[in-house]
Order: structure tokens, then C-alpha cells, then sequence
């Protein structure tokens, strides 16, 4: 399925967040258009594209040669695309790009739409940065329509993406990831380490990322992310997200702030994620790409303890005595449920009042909607009080997580006596 935007905000977006395009000659390819006749019944030439040629704005006039039919260019370059093409009626409306990575992919991940106004006749012109994503070879349609609606040949060009490297002793050397160590906020002195090549951790989980980098030109400008879910995924479920360093020596430590763009990533499913990073220092140029596999669980709430208070001020906990807390009918009291869920999603607590405590029938069923704040929390439940009913109770409790997975039953037994 075609991804094209249908609509100009696209390209200022990309405009916006300085996209790289990676492109190489090639061309032809099949298309719209078709041939009519004209007044003397010979047959007039349909919208055609002949060839596009990319160039640096460093050097608008002379195009990237391409090698082998491929155009090297780099990660997030800015770059001018040229489109000859030719067209009797001269009235070329739109200019339709389309990105495919893998090259040979059937589905485009990225695209815009481009009106014409007033350029030609004769050459498309758009500057634009392109390739955000993805490094190796893509491939680039390029489509064009007249103001009848007819499109022309979709013309192909295959680009090589990668990223930059100096290419002298002035233009300085590349910034080198040397490995990126996740923490969770709780634990900020214990590395979340690494099993069979992938860390662990559990779906919504917070934590923080600490990224070891060298950098002998101590000009580190900026750090790139992509989160890519699933792992196989072409296209990032987030990113790239841009991080704003400040380094201070040649080996430096960046470390994402809590609450920022370091937290609350994998909260999109459980499975295998892949986290790319890559920095650009202030002359252009870049480390290779640091790819870290992270496999995503979920976890099953638990409850911990649940105990009763009489309401205050101040509270008054109700302390058990031989496995039973004892209340008077009409007593006001509420409860705390301490649990813990490595998910960060508990939503419901069931509670559920039987009397006799051996009855399998329930007297009352609760249902109540929260949300967590930390992977050990405390729910607290509503006051209430119990108006009859002398002997023997039992109260069971269960969480229920947004995924629907459900902590083991919580039994709490309450001696309730006379007024």
C-alpha cells in the first residue's frame, strides 16, 4: 500500500527536521499518462520524465555522480533533487516522491507531495533533507501530474545511505559510540545488564540511558535515536528523537534526564525492540550506528499486603490477631492495597465480601479503576463499613492489569462483632 502524504505539510516537515537523502542515478520505469491526438491526428507525446540528477547545495551546479548506478549520500543531507522531464502542455501541477528501504521493498516508508508553483518548464526543482531512517540502499520514485490529472513515468533512482566520515586531517575526525547502558530511576548505580546480546526489561517500565561516547574534537552537537518496534520493523515506531548533549571531555558520559525522551519508550507492546543511536558532532560528522536489542515482557501484578484502618484523624490500623482484624457493625473503616507491577498498568481492584467466610456466594462485588505510579504502589480503597452480619467474614482481593493479566487472589478474614 502506497504511504504518499496528499498534502504540502508533509514536505515542511521534512524541510523542518533536516531529513537525508541518499540517491543514485537510474531511471525509466513504467506510468500514466498514455498518448492523445492532436488536431492532425498525429499522436502528441505524453508527460515524461527523462532524468533526475541530485546535487549538494555546497555545489548546486554539479550533480553526485553516481557509481555503478547508485548515488552515495549521507544521513540526514540536505540535498537538491533536479527533474527534467518533458511535457508539450507544459502544465505540470504536482511532483509525487516516494522512499523505498530495502530498495527492493514493495511499500514505501516515507513520501511527500510537491506543487508546482511556478517553476519550469521543463525542470522540477525541491531541496530537501530525506533520509531520516534507515542506512543502505534505497530506492526513489518520482512521479509527475498535469493539471488534467494524467501522471507521468514513474522514474526510479537507487541511493546509497550512510553515514558521514571526515575525509582529511581539517575536516576533523568522527565521534565513536563506545556502548549505551541502560538504568531503571530506582537503581540508578545498577546497569540493567545484557543476556544472549538483548536486555530486559517490562512493558511501560521507566528507566534512563547512559551513552559512553569519544569524541576527540569535543564537538558532539547532537544525539540521534530511533526506536524500531518490532525489531524487524523498517520504519521507527518513534524518532528519531534528538538529543542535545554538552561535552565537556573527550571521553563523555551523556545521560538522558528522567521525565525526558529516555523514559517510557517501550510502552507500545511487549516483544523485541531495537533502539539505533548515532552522533553528528559540529563539523557534520558521524559515528556508526549503535544498535541496542531490547526485549520487552510483561509482568503480573502482586499483591503484597492489605490493611485495614479505622478512619481517623488520625488512622488507626487495625492490627490482626491470629490471622483475623476485629470491627463493630457500623464501624467506618478503609483499606491500603500494597502491590507491586513490574508494568506500570494496574487499572482495576475486585473485591469480593463473603458471609459466612466459608460461603462460595458473594455478598458484595467492588470493582474500582485506578492508576499506578510506581512498580511498588498502594491502592486505597474507599471508606465504607459493614451494617450487619455478626461472625466470621471473608474478603478476597485481585488486580487486573491492562493487558487483562490478573494477580493470585488476596484473602483478607474480618471477626465482626456487635455495635
Amino acid at each position: 500500500m502506497e504511504k504518499r502524504k496528499k498534502h504540502l505539510f508533509r514536505f515542511f516537515f521534512l524541510l523542518l527536521f533536516s531529513m537525508t537523502l541518499s540517491c543514485g542515478g537510474g531511471g525509466g520505469g513504467s506510468g500514466g499518462g498514455g498518448s492523445e491526438a492532436n488536431g492532425d491526428g498525429s499522436a502528441s507525446r505524453p508527460l515524461t520524465i527523462t532524468d533526475v540528477r541530485v546535487f549538494r547545495p555546497s555545489a548546486p551546479d554539479n550533480p553526485i555522480e553516481p557509481t555503478n548506478g547508485t548515488t552515495n549520500v549521507y544521513l540526514f543531507e540536505d540535498l537538491i533533487f533536479k527533474v527534467y522531464y518533458s511535457d508539450p502542455a507544459a502544465d505540470v501541477d504536482w511532483l509525487y516522491l516516494d522512499g523505498f528501504y530495502p530498495s527492493s521493498s514493495i511499500e514505501s516508508i516515507d513520501g511527500f507531495q510537491v506543487e508546482n508553483r511556478g517553476q519550469g518548464p521543463g525542470t522540477f526543482v525541491i531541496e530537501a533533507p530525506f533520509f531520516r531512517y534507515r542506512t543502505g540502499e534505497w530506492r526513489l520514485d518520482f512521479k509527475l501530474e498535469d493539471s488534467a490529472g494524467k501522471k507521468s513515468n514513474i522514474f526510479e533512482l537507487f541511493c546509497e545511505v550512510s553515514t558521514r566520515k571526515p575525509t582529511g586531517p581539517k575536516e576533523g575526525t568522527a565521534p565513536k559510540i563506545k556502548d549505551v547502558v541502560f538504568f531503571r530511576p530506582e537503581k540508578p548505580e545498577e546497569p540493567i545488564y545484557a543476556l544472549n546480546g538483548s536486555i530486559t526489561v517490562h512493558l511501560g517500565e521507566k528507566f534512563f540511558t547512559k551513552i559512553y561516547y569519544e569524541d576527540p574534537d569535543v564537538n558532539v552537537d547532537t544525539i540521534y535515536r530511533w526506536s524500531y518496534y518490532p525489531s524487524t520493523s523498517e520504519l521507527p515506531a518513534i524518532g528519531p528523537i534528538l538529543l542535545d548533549p554538552r561535552q565537556s571531555t573527550v571521553e563523555d558520559i551523556f545521560t538522558t534526564e528522567p521525565g525526558f525522551a529516555g523514559l517510557d519508550i517501550f510502552a507500545l507492546g511487549p516483544g523485541q525492540w531495537q533502539l539505533d543511536f548515532l552522533l553528528e558532532d559540529g563539523m557534520k560528522n558521524q559515528s556508526d550506528i549503535f544498535t541496542v536489542y531490547v526485549n520487552v515482557i510483561t509482568g503480573t501484578p502482586v499483591i503484597k499486603d492489605v490493611l485495614f484502618f479505622r478512619q481517623g484523624p488520625p488512622e488507626d490500623l487495625i492490627v490482626a490477631s491470629n490471622g483475623l482484624i476485629t470491627v463493630r457493625i457500623g464501624e467506618n473503616i478503609f483499606y491500603k492495597l500494597y502491590y507491586e507491577d513490574p508494568d506500570l498498568d494496574a487499572k482495576k481492584c475486585f473485591r469480593w465480601n463473603y458471609y459466612p467466610s466459608t460461603s462460595d456466594m458473594p455478598t458484595h462485588y467492588f470493582e474500582s479503576d485506578f492508576s499506578q505510579s510506581a512498580v511498588e504502589d498502594i491502592f486505597i480503597g474507599e471508606p465504607g463499613f459493614f451494617p450487619s452480619g455478626e461472625g466470621k467474614w471473608r474478603i478476597d482481593f485481585v488486580l487486573r492489569d491492562s493487558l487483562q493479566n490478573q494477580s493470585e487472589t488476596f484473602s483478607v478474614y474480618v471477626n465482626v462483632i456487635a455495635p
